[in-house]
């Protein structure tokens, strides 16, 4: 998807797509692709540094992915950037979006205390 109020193209070139499994956590179609696809994020984010709304929607994707993966340690810390950046660029659609997304690695850690007021 390219994003018309920037000329970075935000499509992955890898398989990131996932399902549900029975406790409604996403699994991936194919493990490696989407790692692929992680590295792939953290290459487009060192390039974007300056721009810091691109580096916020990117640090956002690399947090998803990385806790489909089980990487929470890096999950966690891609979105409380993100979170950051998505405050700093005053844009409240994004901060949603992202305060969402690191709510759900604290779910998965088991930190309801932590997710439930986000």
């Amino acid at each position: 998807m390219v994003d018309h109020a920037s000329a970075i193209d935000f499509s992955i070139p890898y398989n990131v797509h996932y399902d549900f499994d029975a406790n409604l956590r996403e699994t991936p179609h194919d493990r490696s692709a989407m790692e692929r696809g992680v590295a792939w994020l953290a290459r487009q984010i060192l390039n974007v540094s300056s721009d810091l709304h691109a580096s916020a929607r990117l640090k956002g994707m690399h947090g998803v992915y990385s806790r489909i993966l089980g990487q929470l340690e890096n999950a966690e810390e891609s979105l409380k950037d993100a979170v950051a950046l998505s405050q700093s660029v005053l844009d409240a659609r994004l901060l949603y979006i992202n305060e969402l997304r690191l709510a759900h690695v604290y779910q998965w850690r088991g930190q309801f205390e932590q997710s439930t007021p986000m």
